[in-house]
């Protein structure tokens, strides 16, 4: 995989999942917009020479206005990115909020030691060889000459950039020597100078015109040909391997979810998740009961008809459930239309993987990834965020609690001082509060099970009395504000696993 699908491949996830609904088609036009905007975002930092620094507030706007400049300019950009890919403009306009500060983070952990500059102009050429066409004109002619296959990029093939007796000097002149020959290139040169010999001096006065002419009706035609054939075959799964169509129902609807958890035995351990209808949630239900016997764990699944009616894998949910019941400490998470599955022993989870993917046919099924704290916890913000700035005084204060919900708040170990990254989040949901009639919140503070659990109960009441307090602080109301320690009482995930830990230590919010 290269650097551009290793960025994507962190990053498109969270910004596929905050759009909600979208069918296939639309989802790889969508990652093809990222693709782009990655190699563009990149090779504009280079072209700056200046690395944007990262808004404590996670805040993709202030990258874009660091590394593009002029709200016009993102306009432009946006607007061609959207046509090229054929995405919404609106929604490439999200999309590319979104992805800003995460793209930058995964640039920044691929660079390691080195500093982030230095990365990009050694890769140049790898961001370069996947930018659209119409993008070329925006660099300086500094990372043109840098870019390998600029030429391939321009004709759509390096050797007959070379061999073409047409005078093209800034294509000859930009072509890496990895790419075209030293003999190729003087051979061009050679032509060049042989058709200039041969003109009179009116028309070699008109050469460098008509060579640039001939440059943009190449690109032109290039673009169009791109827009009229572009692929809309699913992508690769880069961690099983397999292309997996997305299920949908209603694409104007959020997928449905639904997360489970044994405990060391065979027994639920946690169970969660949010769907379209009560006859879905029914369908999980019965299947959990058909393989765990009865239980409470799953009661707490919440129904919203913005969800899809139908959940990924839905039809073999029980022979599912009966493999993840044979793993103690597993969990799996059906969400945006795919299942990712965790376990404390690589064998086991590699193995449940692999039953999971007979068994779920035609969904994706992916191992979890390490824990990666802010690619975690910055989206998260971002999610909230957008979600709080779409509800007005017609919303309610469940859609305040759910919007609240969506962020992650990162306490330090033994501390219950809020990060300063969720101050915004919550300065936003005061706001809010304001406005919608009646919002009233209970605030609920839960650990992990690691330590004493008295312990535990003390330390998640002081984390949500210091997000009541900080609240208030900013003028919502103390009487409709209530707080909660439940401790480790509560999980949502395992606590055998890192992951599973860091998604049980969390403030939740419900209307009161």
């Amino acid at each position: 995989m290269d650097i551009v699908e290793q960025i994507k491949s962190a990053v498109l996830p969270h910004v596929l999942g905050s759009l909600g609904g979208q069918d296939s088609t639309s989802q790889e036009n969508q990652s093809n917009l990222i693709t782009h905007f990655i190699s563009l975002f990149a090779t504009k930092i280079i072209g700056n020479d200046a690395v944007p620094q990262a808004n404590e507030t996670i805040d993709g706007a202030s990258i874009l206005d660091q590394v593009f400049g002029s709200h016009e300019e993102q306009d432009s950009i946006i607007g061609k990115l959207a046509e090229f890919n054929q995405v919404d403009k609106s929604q490439a306009q999200s999309l590319i909020t979104t992805s800003a500060p995460l793209i930058l983070t995964q640039i920044k952990k691929l660079a390691g030691g080195e500093s982030v500059l230095s990365f990009l102009k050694n890769n140049v050429s790898l961001f370069g060889d996947k930018l659209p066409s119409w993008a070329i004109s925006l660099l300086p002619a500094g990372v043109l000459g840098a870019i390998g296959g600029l030429g391939a990029k321009l004709t759509g093939d390096s050797s007959t950039t070379t061999s073409t007796p047409t005078p093209t000097p800034t294509v000859t002149s930009t072509t890496q020597p990895s790419y075209t020959s030293a003999t190729s290139t003087s051979t061009t040169s050679t032509s060049t100078t042989s058709n200039s010999n041969k003109s009179g001096g009116g028309f070699k006065s008109l050469l460098p015109l008509i060579g640039l002419l001939l440059l943009g009706l190449i690109i032109f035609f290039l673009w169009r040909g791109c827009n009229d054939n572009k692929a809309t075959a699913p992508a690769e799964n880069a961690t099983t391997g397999q292309v997996a169509p997305v299920p949908r129902d209603d694409v104007n609807k959020d997928f449905s979810s639904f997360n489970i958890t044994t405990g060391e035995g065979d027994e639920v351990y946690a169970c969660g998740g949010e769907v379209g209808n009560q006859a879905l949630k029914d369908n999980i239900l019965g299947a959990v009961a058909n393989v765990f016997g009865t239980s409470d764990k799953c009661d707490n699944i919440q129904v919203d008809d913005d969800n899809a009616m139908t959940l990924a894998g839905q039809e073999n949910l029980e022979a599912a459930l009966t493999q993840i019941k044979a793993i103690p400490n597993a969990s799996a998470e059906f969400k945006d239309g795919k299942v990712i599955v965790n376990a404390p022993d690589a064998t086991a989870l590699n193995n449940l993987v692999s039953q999971l993917q007979g068994t779920l046919t035609g969904v994706t099924v992916e191992g979890a990834q390490a824990l990666d704290v802010q690619l975690t916890v910055d989206p998260s913000l971002q999610a909230a965020m957008n979600a709080l700035n779409a509800l007005d005084a017609n919303s309610t204060p469940a859609d305040l609690a759910n919007a609240l919900n969506l962020q992650v708040i990162n306490f330090e170990v033994g501390s219950d001082d809020i990060p300063d990254v969720n101050e915004v989040v919550l300065n936003k949901a005061v706001e809010v509060m304001k406005v919608i009639p009646n919002a009233a919140l209970n605030i609920t503070g839960h650990t992990d099970s690691t330590g004493n659990e008295n312990q535990n109960v003390t330390l998640s009441q002081e984390r949500a009395d210091a997000v009541k307090e900080y609240l208030t602080d900013q003028g919502a109301p103390s009487t409709a504000l209530t707080s909660t320690g439940a401790g480790s009482s509560q999980p949502v995930a395992d606590n055998a696993t890192d992951q599973g830990k860091f998604r049980n230590r969390r403030i939740s919010f419900a209307a009161s």
